[in-house]
């Protein structure tokens, strides 16, 4: 049993806390903006204060990424220039790729899973308590029951209080098990528990499909030259599966129903063209006809804030403020023909609303809007991400370090996958808990014997 390291954190490290409490702020109606501007605010302040250093290799790539974008969208005059601006702080959690924490240590990361652990419970308990003041009790819920499953992000939303909990409990799991092997029921356990159960009320069938499956292909890949290993990730990964599969079929039996509705449809010519019109359909449509109309579109794309992202259908006119004229309305003709319209007269009668008949992804966002050039930047910052953290992973000498990024390591396929099934690229509240972790790992590189980081280069 390791010694226990005295749990001293400097200003820096208390920054990921500060990023962790935010992704939790409430954002209802217009609240969400003012968390889209509190981000780059702490950023900018944490820069002053000298508590942050920036990697100039990955911030480059975002300021191409955007730049590009931007200079694009400025060729249009259909759409307004608040376009790209709203989706430059949609987006503003990026940032967070390039920030390297200072003064990370082992005692840093072992505050920020404590705090971690308590938050997760506390927002867990919350969300089960609303789903049982609307329900009656805990379960055979109505379909919409789960939708009252908020926590304190009071957003109406409660796919993102399902996906948040559910990572954050992954998480915990994952480094706890790393850690200790699960040889007591402790803190982090019982969270990671309680989080996966308020996650499973919170009626997210599909993104907890795609979760499972993104789970199951880490754990084929990590076990791939250890077959002992692997047939231990496989039972622990279907024991885990197969309980939260019945803890939704006991709990959810609407979203039961509607799968199994929609997997019947879809056996029949007119299933599957009303399941393709909502993602693919639309996906191939805006491909064809918007990508290759010019080189220019194919390559940039139409700008940030001009087609399908979250920036976009906020200034659609109806898709936040309800008509109230409150918000600005900014729409260009693309999201009016390929999108919006849709959205609105077709999905509802088809699928009551369901995440599986919305128009939207992250992934046709980022594709439509900034093009296969911004696409490939996007794969460039994955890729360098990748290379440092394994990087990091070989060089952890100490076992909390390679605890937080095995953690770390098991969400990032689910948290791809679920790019294709709504705009999450651009919900802050919730890309802040997986950013804060990688940029974590990035703020780190272990010496082999000592149980603490030291600084890492801001070039590398």
């Amino acid at each position: 049993m390791n010694a226990p390291v005295p749990l001293k954190v400097s200003k820096g490290a208390a920054l990921p806390i500060v990023f962790l409490l935010i992704s939790w702020l409430p954002t209802t109606g217009l609240l969400q903006f003012g968390v889209y501007l509190l981000i780059p605010v702490v950023l900018l302040i944490a820069k002053f204060l000298k508590v942050i250093t920036i990697s100039r290799r990955i911030a480059a790539i975002l300021i191409i990424f955007i730049g590009l974008s931007i200079a694009r969208a400025l060729f249009f005059y259909d759409a307004g220039f608040i376009n790209p601006v709203l989706a430059f702080l949609t987006y503003a959690s990026f940032w967070l790729l390039a920030v390297r924490f200072s003064g990370i240590s082992v005692s840093a990361i072992q505050l920020f899973v404590i705090i971690l652990s308590f938050v997760n419970l506390f927002e867990s308990f919350l969300g089960i308590s609303q789903f049982i003041l609307v329900n009656g009790n805990a379960s055979f819920a109505r379909l919409d029951s789960g939708d009252a499953v908020l926590g304190t992000t009071g957003a109406a939303m409660s796919h993102l209080f399902a996906i948040k909990v559910i990572f954050q409990s992954l998480f915990l799991l994952y480094y706890e098990y790393s850690l200790n092997g699960f040889r007591r029921l402790n803190r982090n356990i019982v969270s990671a528990i309680v989080g996966i159960i308020a996650g499973t009320f919170a009626s997210f069938l599909l993104g907890t499909v795609l979760i499972a499956l993104g789970l199951l292909i880490t754990h084929l890949y990590k076990a791939r030259a250890r077959p002992d290993l692997l047939l231990k990730s496989l039972v622990g990964f279907a024991l885990g599966a197969g309980v939260v599969f019945a803890l939704l079929f006991f709990t959810q039996q609407g979203n039961v129903d509607l799968v199994v509705q929609t997997a019947d449809q879809s056996l029949t010519t007119q299933g599957v063209d009303s399941v393709r019109y909502q993602k693919i359909a639309t996906l191939e449509k805006s491909v064809s006809e918007i990508l290759v109309a010019s080189p220019a579109n194919a390559l940039l794309g139409l700008g940030l804030g001009r087609f399908s992202s979250r920036a976009a259908m906020i200034l659609s006119g109806g898709y936040l403020s309800g008509g109230s004229g409150v918000v600005p309305v900014s729409r260009s003709p693309e999201t009016k023909i390929y999108i919006y319209d849709v959205w609105n007269d077709s999905t509802k009668a088809k699928f009551g609303g369901s995440i599986m008949g919305m128009p939207t992804s992250s992934f046709q966002a980022v594709l439509i809007e900034q093009g296969i050039l911004g696409f490939l930047l996007l794969l460039a910052l994955i890729y360098r991400l990748r290379t440092f953290a394994s990087r990091q992973f070989k060089d952890a000498g100490d076992p909390v370090s390679r605890a937080f990024l095995t953690g770390t390591s098991f969400i990032i396929l689910p948290f791809i996958l679920l790019t294709f099934t709504d705009v999450w690229l651009e919900f802050p509240t919730f890309t802040l808990f997986p950013f804060v972790l990688i940029a974590l790992v990035n703020s780190l590189a272990s010496f082999p014997t000592k149980y603490r980081w030291r600084t890492v280069p801001s070039d590398h």
